[in-house]
């Protein structure tokens, strides 16, 4: 997804932006080690106790930074019970890299913060002349104040959240955007934000309701962020008396992201009464706003700046301020009941004052979830280093090249439908090519009239696939019971050469117990993605008709029919399904060889490629239970070549 330059608006639909290619995107050494193997390991794991972080700023009476606090100065409670502090790591500026884990105790050494920072311009409840100085001093910002590593998101809000600049390093990729930002709604007024848009409590909802839905989005970003909040603030006391619900799922949500926010007022100084109201009102009308502005920053960690007609010189104190914390890490079983855990952490120096955000949520059961929240509870794993899984799953990928020297993947999902009910499954990939770049996307839901027969769901899904290496990330869900399966994949690219080439053998089972996806109601909903996607015809759809599950055990009972699926790539260029010939035999570790009986031989081409898949179904009835080489040979009776494959199974 090359997007960096559009201005996205988030609506209704948070999946339509949530899945920017840098929020998953691997590093280049983890993709490296992921391509160490063909087919990643995956593992279960309870994600019901989870990693928690409280980032934290401690300053001295002076309100100087206290930089040389331990662990063990630390105590951290979570509803008055206090917790293990399981990781400690310190960032300041000019530091090496490292991290220590908190149980060999002292100070462990510093990191210099590769920050991830999001400046919010407010179009909304900003006067022209605020705007216009917010942007200004941003600019002046990037310029002097950003450090090497540090990623910068722009966004406004005028009647909806635009990203204006997805997190970025290039410094004049950011100015733009900042120079992209508008004045909003086209007001004459120069000083009063109320023109730009009403201070009433419908407005103010759908302000909240957007901001929420921009925590969502941050939540897909890994690590703390924290958000310029560049505005002149509305009314707190219409969010506080009217519609408090609201403000209060908004900071939810920000916390929940791990977004601290630094709120500024960019108003400046201004004479009671110049804007033609009644002094005392224009008094009471700014104090509410500033209220709105520092409630936004100490329930979220951060710190409310007053306008002082130099916004230039707030945002390096934030600079400052979010280049000098600690992050106490600690083990949290919380249940899903989506009730406030409050967060306490002393210090045991005397003399320091220790700032953070309040507190979290736990998690809300599944079902309780909303459209946008369920958005993002399919994702979040991706956020992860390593793929994990709630209930077993198995996640295939078969690569056939083409050509041009790009190639079609296509992946086969599994998974148990379990008990009782119609099933609901939803399935969500991303494809990343070499240069982390998304270049496929595919997201479907799967619902069933009724209990099928089987008791395995199985799905093939094709997509497109660049030179080189390509990782595919994909989650499967239960919608009934929201459990999740997460896995990733390295598609390689082999490098071929002229003549014929086989892929690896897999073996099929007979599939009586397999549902498949044409068996349910399949609603596909690629297009919130507006991403690419190439309508390719699916290279294992004639498997499904047949009853063969591609890639099962290879562990097969005595007398089996069995099916074994070979790739076959090299064969002439055209539509026409190519003359091939396949012979199997069998080697036992005793020297001694069988030949099953074949009862079928089918040859699907794979539509735009040079490949085609050779399915057989073989008799293994007259063949002993033992360990077996199981060797086959595909024959072009067109140009007179043949190619050999081999695998090992064992027959029980």
């Amino acid at each position: 997804m090359r997007h960096s330059n559009t201005r996205l608006v988030i609506g209704s639909l948070i999946a339509a932006m949530l899945f920017a290619p840098s929020a998953f995107a691997q590093e280049s050494g983890e993709l490296r080690a992921l391509s160490s193997e063909q087919d990643i390991p995956q593992f279960e794991q309870d994600i019901s106790v989870r990693l928690r972080l409280v980032d934290i700023t401690a300053v001295d009476r002076s309100g100087d930074y206290v930089t040389d606090l331990t662990v063990d100065e630390f105590v951290l409670l979570v509803n008055g019970r206090e917790q293990e502090i399981r990781t400690f790591d310190i960032y300041f500026p000019g530091a090496g890299r490292g991290e220590v884990d908190a149980e060999g105790g002292g100070v462990p050494a510093a990191v210099s913060p590769a920050r991830l920072i999001i400046l919010f311009f407010d179009q909304a409840y900003s006067s022209y002349r605020g705007l216009r100085n917010a942007k200004a001093a941003a600019e002046q910002f990037v310029l002097r104040s950003l450090s090497p590593g540090d990623r910068v998101m722009v966004i406004g809000y005028d009647h909806s959240i635009r990203i204006y600049n997805d997190f970025a390093l290039d410094r004049d990729e950011i100015i733009a955007a900042i120079q992209g930002i508008s004045f909003g709604f086209g007001s004459p007024s120069l000083s009063s934000p109320a023109h730009f848009r009403g201070e009433n409590q419908f407005d103010i909802r759908i302000y909240l309701q957007a901001l929420n839905r921009l925590a969502l989005y941050l939540k897909a970003f890994r690590g703390r962020k924290t958000m310029v909040m560049l505005s002149e603030g509305f009314d707190y006391r219409i969010a506080i008396y009217s519609i408090p619900q609201y403000m209060r799922e908004t900071l939810e949500a920000f916390n929940d992201a791990s977004t601290t926010i630094f709120s500024v007022d960019v108003g400046g100084l201004q004479v009671p009464g110049s804007g033609g109201a009644p002094v005392r009102y224009e008094i009471s009308r700014r104090q509410g706003r500033h209220d709105t502005l520092a409630n936004f920053a100490s329930e979220t960690g951060g710190k409310f700046y007053r306008g002082n007609n130099n916004i230039e010189t707030l945002l390096l104190s934030i600079d400052s301020d979010v280049s000098h914390y600690y992050v106490l890490g600690f083990y949290s079983d919380d249940e899903p009941n989506g009730r406030f855990r409050e967060v306490e952490v002393r210090t045991t120096r005397p003399g320091v004052r220790l700032y953070h955000r309040r507190g979290y949520f736990a998690p809300e059961p599944f079902e309780r979830l909303n459209r946008d929240k369920r958005a993002v509870h399919l994702q979040e794993g991706f956020n992860r280093n390593s793929p994990f899984a709630e209930f077993d799953a198995r996640f295939r990928a078969h690569i056939f090249p083409r050509a041009d020297g790009s190639a079609v993947a296509s992946v086969v999902v599994e998974a148990p439908l379990g008990e009782g009910g119609s099933p609901e499954m939803e399935l969500l990939g991303y494809v990343y090519n070499r240069e982390r770049e998304i270049i496929d996307v595919f997201h479907k839901r799967f619902d069933f009239d009724r209990r099928p027969d089987g008791e395995t769901f199985r799905h093939a899904q094709t997509v497109a696939l660049e030179p080189g290496d390509n990782l595919i990330k994909m989650v499967l869900r239960d919608n009934r019971s929201g459990q999740r399966a997460y896995s990733f994949l390295l598609a390689r690219m082999p490098e071929l050469g002229e003549g014929l080439h086989a892929g690896t053998i897999a073996i099929g089972e007979p599939a009586a117990d397999f549902v498949n996806s044409s068996q349910a109601r399949v609603s596909s909903l690629e297009r919130q993605y507006r991403l690419p996607h190439q309508e390719l015809a699916d290279p294992l759809a004639p498997l499904t008709r047949v009853g063969i599950l591609a890639g099962a055990s290879l562990e097969l009972e005595s007398g089996d029919r069995v099916g074994v699926i070979i790739r076959v790539a090299g064969i002439d260029e055209g539509d026409a399904t190519p003359r091939l010939a396949a012979s199997y035999t069998l080697r036992g570790e005793d020297g001694s060889q069988y030949r099953p009986q074949e009862l079928e031989l089918r040859i699907y081409r794979v539509a735009g490629t040079r490949a085609a898949i050779v399915h057989s179904v073989l008799d293994l009835a007259d063949v002993p239970p033992g360990t077996y080489l199981l060797r086959a040979r595909i024959d072009d009776a067109d140009r007179n070549i043949a190619v050999g494959q081999q695998t090992e199974i064992t027959i029980r």
